[in-house]
């Protein structure tokens, strides 16, 4: 049969007509699902707004009278920090509430005293009771102790400023702090601290300092803006990798300023000791204050005095201590420092 060019033509145009046609319909079908599927979206992320709670909508940021401290610092700071992972933060944290909710000893931490043979341990309670220190060079095998009486680390009225002296404010409690003395150099000591009426901790372990001298080899670890873990998640992430990976190979922590990040909250110290733990317990750690503990705008009224009372570092020849009467007339016009 012989064909024509308009036959040609016209079996070309109809063709390409009949393509673009069913293109059209097929790129129509999946816009029509695709609007569908992001309508279900929109609705599901609307609907979780709506029933996520407010933290504005709390009727009293006070605690109220039958709310634990952990509970109070859930509801009134963590969900402000991240509402969504509210319940989830809650259960990531309880292993580090023992200091809000327990009277048995925590919060250890470790540090140098510029003595080789000597080490000194720090924790808390929150009772006043006797506690000791027993150690050795086997573990659960505790040849020598030392014992002493707490104090009082510090009071409400030795804060400079609010919120840290009203709001941030959440009752005494007592630091322990006692010096193992007569250690031999580069030697592995288990050691455990607390007391027969409220308990003792776990059993820990620390390597002494090594001996002095100029061929001395020592590796530390240095940092600093840690935070605790309810205000910086990625603090839990660092102290699980110096467990993992640094522990064995370091002698000493250097932390060189800016801690809790407590903002005039004292609960949150608590979780900044306990969060350490792991790691304060295993080498020493030495601290230098920063401007978010020493400043009065940038620690919400806190001027230095947790760091003060909750480390103790060898003397410097200008011992530091807070005073309010210097905190208020010199801190407020520091420059601040990040």
């Amino acid at each position: 049969m012989e064909s024509h060019p308009e036959d040609h033509t016209y079996t070309l145009l109809h063709g390409q007509l009949t393509g673009r046609s069913r293109f059209s319909r097929r790129k129509l079908k999946y816009a029509f699902f695709g609007a569908i599927g992001l309508a279900v979206v929109v609705l599901v992320v609307c609907s979780l707004m709506i029933s996520t709670p407010n933290p504005s909508a709390d009727s009293t940021s006070a605690r109220q009278n039958d709310e634990t401290w952990a509970d109070w610092f859930v509801r009134t700071s963590m969900r402000e920090y991240n509402p969504q992972k509210n319940v989830e933060f809650k259960s990531h944290l309880k292993p580090v509430w023992k200091s809000l909710t327990s009277t048995q000893p925590s919060q250890g931490h470790l540090s140098y005293t510029g003595s080789p043979d000597t080490m000194r341990l720090m924790w808390m309670t929150r009772d006043k009771t006797i506690s000791t220190i027993q150690w050795g060079v086997q573990p659960a095998n505790y040849t020598k102790h030392v014992s002493g009486t707490p104090t009082i680390a510090y009071g409400q009225n030795e804060l400079c400023a609010e919120p840290a002296n009203s709001t941030g404010w959440d009752g005494e409690f007592y630091m322990h702090d006692l010096l193992m003395e007569g250690l031999a150099p580069s030697v592995t000591y288990y050691y455990r601290f607390g007391s027969e009426e409220n308990g003792w901790s776990k059993e820990f372990h620390f390597v002494s300092a090594p001996l002095i001298g100029p061929d001395v080899h020592v590796d530390f670890i240095a940092l600093g803006d840690l935070g605790e873990p309810s205000n910086e998640p990625d603090c839990v992430h660092t102290i699980q990798h110096l467990v993992k990976h640094e522990l064995d190979r370091n002698q000493f922590v250097m932390h060189v300023g800016d801690f809790a990040y407590a903002w005039g909250l004292n609960v949150r110290w608590d979780l900044f000791f306990d969060g350490i733990e792991p790691v304060a317990t295993r080498m020493p750690y030495q601290v230098l204050i920063g401007n978010h503990e020493v400043q009065l705008a940038e620690s919400n009224g806190e001027c230095g005095t947790p760091f003060y009372y909750r480390f103790h570092m060898p003397e410097n020849a200008i011992p530091f201590k807070p005073s309010k009467a210097a905190q208020r007339h010199t801190l407020s016009s520091s420059s601040s420092s990040s």
